[in-house]
């Protein structure tokens, strides 16, 4: 498999729809941006469409468990890079690490952790990742240095980079 990248990234802008009256992009949106950006990389970078492979297969990731922390407000109109990177992953599910930045990557305003379980949604049971799944994820798995969520606040709030 060709080099993929492990740390894809866009830019958006925060809509007025999705901010509060003082201007800040609404707690609840910031799932919606964390969740779009993914979908977003893993057809621009990676070529997988998720509506392609649900078709295909019948099957798709369930999120089962999402961990956001807010370290710096988001403006209504202002432009955000969003990154993603898989930092665990097994047969069944996976764990994607999504961080909001300012534009130019210089203020880390969010972070959020994902799991996702693999679903056949014919039987409503777990599935196991295929070969061509697993390969994918190997070649693009970009694991962190810290174990849990708070682990990883805790290094991000004073300043750690990867």
């Amino acid at each position: 498999m060709k080099d993929l990248t492990k740390l894809p990234k866009t830019t958006y802008r925060v809509r007025f729809q999705d901010c509060d009256p003082f201007g800040h992009l609404n707690n609840a949106r910031f799932l919606d941006y964390f969740l779009n950006a993914r979908e977003d990389h893993l057809l621009q970078y990676y070529g997988l469409s998720l509506d392609e492979h649900f078709k295909n297969t019948k099957k798709s990731w369930l999120s089962i468990t999402n961990q956001l922390s807010y370290f710096r407000p988001v403006m209504v109109s202002e432009m955000i890079s969003i990154q993603s990177r898989l930092i665990r992953m097994d047969n069944r599910s996976a764990t994607v690490e999504v961080s909001m930045f300012d534009e130019s990557q210089s203020v880390l305003k969010a972070v959020c952790w994902m799991r996702v379980m693999y679903v056949d949604t014919l039987t409503g049971k777990a599935a196991q990742h295929d070969e061509s799944l697993m390969e994918l994820f190997s070649s693009v798995l970009n694991p962190i240095g810290q174990n849990t969520f708070e682990e990883r606040n805790a290094f991000l709030l004073k300043g750690g980079k990867d």
